[in-house]
């Protein structure tokens, strides 16, 4: 959790993030981008900051480890900042689809 302490310069870079994921919303198609709002920490505007790649290890226990896809992780990066804390389990998995037009059809 990230948290300015209600600070202007934080609610500042609030706004900024609110405009950045407007600008991301404009190029989605029938609005399903899901809305991104600010967390709460002791009453003060924050950010909650996590990630898709990784669970702490004791959080894992029932959750199968798998290496991560040649294609996300072509230089190991991710591996090696798992460290002996984390994992990266079939719940991490992070798919990826791209949409391409083709002869006026899109696959």
């Amino acid at each position: 959790m990230l948290t300015g302490l209600s600070l202007a310069k934080f609610g500042d870079s609030l706004v900024s993030i609110h405009t950045i994921e407007d600008m991301f919303r404009q190029q989605v198609v029938d609005e399903t981008m899901e809305k991104w709002v600010t967390s709460t920490f002791q009453g003060h505007p924050s950010i909650y900051i996590g990630n898709r790649y990784f669970t702490p290890r004791n959080h894992a226990l029932q959750n199968r480890e798998v290496s991560f896809n040649q294609i996300v992780d072509p230089d190991n990066i991710l591996s090696n900042a798992m460290g002996e804390e984390f994992v990266h389990t079939e719940d991490n998995e992070v798919e990826y689809y791209e949409a391409r037009k083709n002869s006026n059809r899109i696959k």
